[in-house]
């Protein structure tokens, strides 16, 4: 046996390399994308808050199983299985080839497994908890959140989805095949009651499992199971408080303690709490220990174990309860049946006396390993709990054999709470009367306990429901009821009901309710019903029936004809004209019209005040209906019913008609009296406002065309203004628009004639005629501005609406007006300009020194020109300009006729404008152009033209002068050509690369002068200044040391552009240089060098024969 162990341990040393490298591997399998799905899938712990909690008499229960087994021979299964939990040889899953546990003889299922839960058949399914766990090994989210195929004890199936899944990873050594896990969760609690299922063996298939590559494979730890548990109510029960948390909480080998805490936990305030939990956890193995879970208490940590579930191998694959294996404690309904679950655990354990507390509000934990890893997924606690248990008693008082219909009642109640240590708030009574039942107002008493004596603050009666509400114990009142403990004292309460009779003898049923909240969970206490009292009531006696008679009257409380705002009462009568008879129930039902409104507190019934509420009077108001009850009307018996109501503005000149109901239930026939008032109407009153509109300006100029609007109106609603009209008188600067007069958006003619509007003597008149709505009236019509406008330089456009009262007396006129401010145009200055290509831009650029070009000034001089003196039209030139032409033209591009003044000197354009008739009216509105050709001076050099481009050009602004104000035209530009430079390169004629450095050349204009001077550098090189374009002389005057003078004078040509030219130039030493670029040629200077050199030889010849 020992050699056994020794080799499997080897086997599993052998595996520890293999699964790191795996481990690693699953660990990427974790990023790709997980899919989607409907349950909520987290990768948390949980355990934060409970999924179920109640306080209740019942009990909890779980169980569970594995459904993914081993391929072993018989002997291996019976020792790897079914062996004790202390022989842990061989029981580890690593050492065995996996298969899927299939029992259901269900072609459709990859795998089940079925296990027995012991519900009492007497129990009532409180609460069910489903949850099934298994690796997620080659799984997408989509495959483990599948759902499970479970079924109950009579065969009944269902399709389960988890509503709940966490799932992690990082398990070592093979657990979980690469270290993964999911555990899911359903509440199967309606699929339980709905089927009447309690206990016996339930069945759960298809637990998603990966059926790829290592899942079956030996060497690994893997699983898959599931676990069941249920709350009960079980009145034969204590009662206790359930609280069930769940998560996925993962301990790896070697990850050491985990301490968490499970909050909002329940538990009785005092006494033995006998607590028991039910834990759910997954891959923990009987062969691997050092898995434990601790409570901490009395401030110590308290290891949890049991007989089966020991220290140090909580998590040790049994499916027990309370100390034994359900399997063998229920024998023959679990299948499989092992004790090794292959990596299940389902254990419900007693916890020892101290390890919670009373009055515990959470429990802190702490899960540890040191050998063996597991998942936590389901803790579930019961405690002893202590809740209100609320009990009544019911009686009549002083009961008789049999009662006369009419005959009162009188109830008694009895109260009191039996829960030790427990307190109940909210308490109340409901009590649901018959509908022979008439509760009989004021009549509850308390006779005993808090708040004894004469109640009506904390009583409530719906007629309608027939539910009488009482609000019981210490500190109740009219909102709330008050607090029950066991120590309150019985409360004692009676109150009466009168019965009512049928044609025969009958039984009368009462049962009451009581509850409340309990005061530890703030969840109701469940309700407990009284005893049911019945009492007899004998038959009806036949009475002679009556007949019933109505009427109804209106009065003015005000006297005179009725206007709105006075109070008019009404009167309804209700009579049974026939002697010696009886009319039952007679009730009246009045639905007030609209146009009125009732006057709080008028009610009153035979002169008797009732309140408008309903309560136990006989008469109220709700939802502008009035409801009256009379009850029986005996023979020649007369009730009547008063009301006052005011009436509403709406109902000016209309006729107010009320149609009551009366009736009785001794007829199915209905009275309804009605009467007609006539209300005179109202006087309206006229409101009216008046503005510009389609124009968002604040000022306009002469010959603008503006529309005003008129609204008016009768602002009182439902009153009347006879003859409304409209009058508006245009004041002096404008002129109406004829035929632009509208009504409503309706044209009108400006004649007087058949439709309501006019136009004569500057007036505009509109009638509206009788206006009883509140409808606005909108009249439009246009006007334009004229010249005598800016004489103020403001229009009041005031009008005038009228109307009369209904008793032909004339309204307060009202005067809307609009001031409009109206300014003369000012004038504008344009400047353009354009050259050869003729086109007008405000920046032209020259293409050559002597282009001509045009600058254009157009004048617009507005329309406030009456009073000027003069009138000048200016624009002063740039001094390098040559002003070729001068002429102004006017809008029609017609010459007129003036002669400029132009000063030579400074450049500056001036032309005067003539008077006309004294005076410049003609100029209003008028637009003139003033163009004036020049061109650049003949005298322009680069330096000037130079500054000038580098400030974007030669600039020019015109002026228009009225008398002393200057209105100044924007600035344009005239770009003058672009200049170009070249340069010069001195080489010596036999050697290129030998550079000259000292030469001086001059550079000289087509018309003599010199425009500068180069002087070469060290390179042989020099460049000019910036030059106008066009044609130059280059002429050396200086040769470099030992060279000779360039002695013709080379023409070149400056092109456009700041690229500089290069032109070279080679001299020889001592003798003459040639530039490259040119000169008359070299015959001349050999011939001329010839005979000097002949006339030398030929003189020094002659000298030395002259000496001999």
């Amino acid at each position: 046996m020992h050699s056994r162990i020794k080799e499997n341990k080897k086997v599993l040393n052998a595996f520890v390399v293999v699964m790191s490298l795996l481990l690693l591997l699953s660990q990427l399998q974790f990023l790709s994308p997980i899919d989607t799905a409907t349950a909520a899938v987290t990768d948390e712990e949980g355990f934060d808050t409970p999924t179920y909690q109640s306080i209740h008499k019942g009990d909890m229960y779980s169980t569970g199983n594995v459904n993914l087994g081993i391929k072993a021979t018989e002997a291996q299964k019976k020792t790897a299985l079914y062996s004790d939990i202390t022989n842990t040889a061989y029981t580890a899953p690593n050492g065995y080839t996996r298969e899927l546990i299939d029992v259901d003889d269900d072609p459709t299922t990859t795998n089940s497994s079925k296990a027995y839960i012991p519900v009492p058949e007497d129990a009532e399914i409180e609460w069910a908890g489903l949850y099934w766990s298994s690796t997620r090994y080659e799984l997408t989210q989509q495959q483990y959140v599948a759902p499970v195929k479970f079924t109950t004890p009579a065969g009944k199936s269902f399709q389960v989805k988890p509503s709940n899944t966490y799932y992690g990873s990082g398990l070592l050594y093979g657990f979980g095949i690469d270290g993964t896990y999911y555990s899911n969760y359903a509440d199967v609690t309606k699929l339980l009651q709905s089927s009447n299922s309690k206990g016996g063996s339930y069945t759960v298939a298809n637990i998603p499992y990966p059926n790829t590559k290592l899942a079956y494979n030996y060497g690994y730890y893997s699983f898959a199971g599931w676990y069941m548990l249920v709350i009960t109510k079980d009145k034969s029960k204590t009662r206790k408080a359930f609280t069930v948390y769940d998560g996925g909480l993962k301990r790896a080998t070697g990850s050491g303690e985990k301490e968490f805490t499970v909050k909002n936990f329940l538990a009785s305030k005092t006494g033995d709490l006998d607590p028991k939990v039910s834990v759910f956890a997954v891959q923990g193995d009987r062969y691997w220990q050092g898995d434990k879970l601790f409570v901490h208490t009395d401030n110590t940590w308290k290891e949890v174990t049991d007989k089966l579930n020991p220290t140090g191998n909580i998590f040790n694959s049994t499916i027990s309860e309370y100390e034994e294996h359900m399997r063998d404690k229920y024998p023959g309904t679990f299948n499989p049946d092992y004790k090794n679950n292959l990596g299940v655990d389902a254990d419900l354990i007693k916890l020892p006396a101290g390890y919670i507390k009373p009055e515990q509000k959470e429990i802190r934990l702490k899960a540890a390993t040191a050998g063996d890893d597991y998942v936590l997924n389901t803790l579930a606690f019961a405690v002893n709990a202590t809740a209100p248990e609320l009990v009544i008693d019911k009686e009549v008082v002083d009961a008789k054999e049999k009662y006369e219909p009419g005959d009162e009642v009188t109830y008694r109640l009895r109260v009191k709470n039996i829960e030790p240590n427990s307190s109940s708030v909210d308490t109340k009574i409901e009590d649901v009367l018959d509908s022979r039942l008439e509760f009989v107002p004021n009549s509850v008493k308390i006779i005993s306990g808090p708040n004894a004596g004469n109640k009506t603050e904390q009583v409530d009666y719906d007629a309608k429901t027939r539910k009488l509400t009482i609000r019981i114990g210490e500190g109740a009142n009219a909102t709330k009821g008050g607090i029950y403990t066991d120590k309150t004292p019985e409360t004692t309460i009676e109150f009466k009901a009168k019965l009512g009779g049928e044609k025969v003898e009958t039984e009368v049923p009462n049962i009451a309710v009581v509850q409340g909240v309990d005061e530890l969970t703030g969840s109701q206490v469940e309700a407990n019903d009284s005893n049911k009292v019945v009492v007899k009531v004998l038959p009806e006696r036949e009475e002679k029936p009556g007949k019933l008679v109505a009427t109804k009257l209106a009065k003015d409380i005000n006297g005179g004809t009725l206007k709105v705002g006075d109070k008019l009462e009404y009167t309804i009568h209700a009579k049974n004209s026939v002697p010696d008879s009886i009319l039952k129930v007679v009730k009246i039902t009045d639905n007030l019209p609209e146009g009125v409104e009732y006057v709080p507190n008028t009610l009153k019934i035979n002169g008797k005040e009732q309140t408008d509420v309903e309560d136990e009077d006989y008469a109220h108001i709700k939802d502008g209906t009035i409801y009256a009850h009379f009850g029986d009307l005996k023979g020649e018996e007369e009730k009547a019913i008063t009301f006052e109501v005011v009436v509403k503005p709406e109902m000016a000149n209309k006729k107010i008609k009320n149609i009551a109901i009366v009736e009785t239930d001794s007829s199915k026939d209905k009275e309804k009296p009605e009467v007609e008032t006539p209300v005179d109407p109202l006087s309206g009153q006229l409101e009216s406002k008046k503005e510009i509109i389609g124009i968002k300006q604040e000022k306009f100029h002469v010959n603008d065309e503006f529309e005003y609007q008129i609204k008016a109106r009768n602002k009182v609603e439902n009153g009347l203004i006879k003859d409304m009209r409209l009058i508006d008188k245009l004041p002096e600067g404008i002129e109406y628009i004829a035929g632009s007069m509208k009504l409503n958006g309706n044209l009108l003619t400006d004649a007087v004639d058949e439709d309501e509007g006019s136009y004569e003597d500057n007036t505009v008149k509109v009638n509206f005629g009788d206006v009883l709505d509140t409808e606005e009236r909108t009249v439009t019509f246009k006007v334009k501005v004229t010249q005598d406008a800016l004489k103020t330089k403001e229009i009041e456009n005031i009008a005038v609406v009228e109307g009369k009262t209904p008793d032909n007396e004339d309204l307060p006129p009202q005067k809307p007006n609009v001031k409009t401010n109206v300014e003369a145009k000012e004038p504008k200055v344009r400047k353009m300009v354009s050259d050869a290509d003729e086109k007008e831009v405000e920046k032209a650029t020259l293409q050559s020194i002597d282009e001509e070009f045009t600058w254009h000034v157009n004048y617009h001089f507005g329309n406030d020109i009456m009073n000027l003196e003069k009138v000048v039209l200016q624009d002063d030139l740039e001094d390098i300009l040559t002003i070729l032409q001068v002429k102004l033209v006017n809008s029609d591009g017609e010459e007129i006729e003036v002669i400029p003044q132009i000063d030579e000197q400074s450049k500056k354009v001036s032309i005067e404008l003539p008077k006309q008739d004294g005076n410049y009216a003609y100029l209003a509105n008028q637009s003139y152009t003033m163009h004036i050709k020049s061109k650049l001076s003949a005298n322009v050099n680069a330096d000037i033209l130079t500054k000038y481009n580098a400030n974007d050009g030669i600039p020019n602004k015109a002026e228009l002068l009225f008398d002393q104000k200057k209105f100044v035209s924007n600035e344009v530009f005239v770009v003058p050509p672009i200049l170009g430079k070249f340069e010069i390169e001195k080489v010596d004629a036999n050697d290129e690369n030998l550079k000259l450095e000292g030469a001086v050349f001059e550079v000289i204009s087509k018309d003599g002068n010199i425009v500068c001077k180069l002087t070469t550098d060290k390179d042989g090189l020099a460049t000019s200044i910036p030059l106008i374009v066009g044609k130059y002389i280059l002429k050396e005057v200086q040769a470099p040391k030992g060279y000779m003078l360039m002695r013709e004078p080379v023409e070149i040509e400056v092109k456009s552009g700041m690229d500089s030219q290069r032109i070279r130039v080679v001299n020889k030493k001592s003798e003459f240089v040639i530039p490259e670029t040119g000169g008359i040629g070299t015959i001349i200077y050999y011939v001329i060098g010839g005979i000097l050199m002949f006339v030398t030889l030929f003189l020094f010849v002659r000298k030395r024969n002259n000496e001999r």
